[in-house]
């Protein structure tokens, strides 16, 4: 609120404006509450672990819309043949879930919201942890999507005291997850997808593939950072 005369307009409202004066703090629903920050390491890791299934649930709706790459673990079957004694037995691949759902859906006549589709793939509510790995039909392990981890609590802890002088209210990215794209398109199809998604408020962008980003800040590394919020009644209830 703003202006010439605005407080005269104000004053004598305030009640109606901001809420009564016995309460601690304004807020709306839906709204970040600013005069509260998250003060404790304990109570954020509490919400990024609640969190985290929730947003693993977007993110594979985003990589259907978008035609993404999640990163899997997959057996290794060279090293069920024996080629080589020191073959690891799992892989690391990066799969589109599109054609991954859509495998699934003919296989077991199922589409990508049941049940058993995201059990197969390691999103069930009883498998939260990453990696999420699933079994196949035959009750051979086929592996699963590879979810990133909580962030470190060694590396939370460095970054709050040496980047944000000890307020682990600027810790953002305790939840995260990544997607992988092979064309720009696809990328431009997922951020337009986050814009449209009714439960997902964006809060900033890092546009670290634009021509004005300089590139040696990260060592040539590149990539678009989304931070978002999750509005959701069952987000709210929890």
């Amino acid at each position: 609120l703003g202006g010439d005369g605005m407080d005269d307009q104000i004053e004598g409202h305030e009640e109606i404006l901001m809420g009564p004066k016995y309460f601690r703090f304004d807020s709306f629903k839906g709204s970040v509450d600013k005069t509260r920050p998250v003060k404790s390491l304990d109570q954020i890791y509490l919400q990024a672990s609640v969190l985290s299934p929730f947003l693993r649930g977007h993110l594979m709706k985003l990589a259907a819309k978008s035609n993404a790459l999640l990163k899997f673990r997959r057996p290794n079957r060279d090293s069920d043949q024996g080629a080589a004694a020191d073959q690891p037995k799992w892989k690391t691949t990066f799969e589109s879930w599109r054609n991954v759902g859509m495998m699934s859906s003919e296989s077991k006549g199922t589409n990508l919201s049941s049940s058993s589709s995201s059990s197969k793939f390691g999103i069930s509510r009883e498998r939260r942890r990453a990696p999420s790995v699933a079994s196949g039909t035959s009750g051979e392990d086929q592996g699963g999507v590879l979810w990133a981890p909580l962030k470190k609590l060694e590396r939370a802890t460095e970054k709050a005291l040496r980047t944000y002088g000890g307020d682990v209210s600027w810790l953002l990215d305790l939840c995260r997850e990544t997607l992988v794209f092979e064309n720009c398109d696809d990328l431009a199809s997922a951020i337009l997808a986050v814009h449209e998604e009714p439960d997902l408020v964006v809060v900033r962008i890092k546009n670290r593939l634009s021509r004005d980003y300089d590139a040696m800040e990260t060592a040539g590394y590149r990539n678009v950072i989304i931070n978002f919020r999750i509005v959701h009644s069952e987000c709210e209830q929890k």
